[in-house]
């Protein structure tokens, strides 16, 4: 067998290896590494409690990129702070089924389950 080919070979599978890796892993910061979550949207704004991050972390998840976004119903956007003291902004979509998000304005997600997500911020929103 030539070498050039074998060469070939493996550089292909190792694009083909990172290529998956990047489509599958979590576009989400882990929970760990945020120190605050605050929740906007035209019907007021709040702070997340803590407890609530991972249930609304759960209904945004598994997600991949979504290449094609259609023009969804916006749900508000989730500010999240992280312990580095960097910050992202994440703006939640309201859909029928897969839950939809995105980073700025390129980076678009579907995954989750809109309802839950919904169901999850209310839950977290606090009580007067």
């Amino acid at each position: 067998m030539n070498k050039k080919y074998v060469i070939t070979a493996g550089i292909a599978i190792l694009v083909i290896i990172l290529s998956f890796w990047y489509l599958l892993s979590s576009p989400l910061p882990s929970l760990d590494s945020i120190s605050k979550m605050e929740f906007s949207s035209i019907h007021g704004n709040y702070e997340v409690p803590m407890e609530h991050w991972p249930a609304i972390w759960q209904a945004m998840s598994p997600a991949s990129r979504d290449w094609s976004p259609s023009k969804w119903i916006v749900m508000g956007d989730l500010l999240v702070t992280l312990k580095d003291g960097g910050t992202t902004t994440i703006s939640l979509y309201q859909t029928s089924g897969k839950g939809a998000y995105s980073f700025g304005s390129f980076s678009y997600y579907r995954g989750g389950n809109s309802d839950q997500l919904k169901q999850a911020l209310e839950r977290a929103k606090p009580t007067p």
